[in-house]
């Protein structure tokens, strides 16, 4: 019972551990996306100034 009670143990810590991975590659992401509206933004921005 107890070892059973270990490997659950095991298996969660390993499934909160890709979570926290999956957490990450999310705030990278958004991060990407952050400064890809910036580039826009500042595209906007020299278009305007064109016209």
């Amino acid at each position: 019972m107890n070892q059973q009670h270990a490997e659950i143990n095991q298996q969660h810590t390993e499934m909160n551990q890709q979570g926290a991975e999956m957490d990450q590659q999310h705030a990278e992401i958004n991060q990407q996306h952050a400064e890809m509206n910036q580039q826009s933004a500042e595209i906007n921005q020299q278009y305007a100034e064109m016209d």
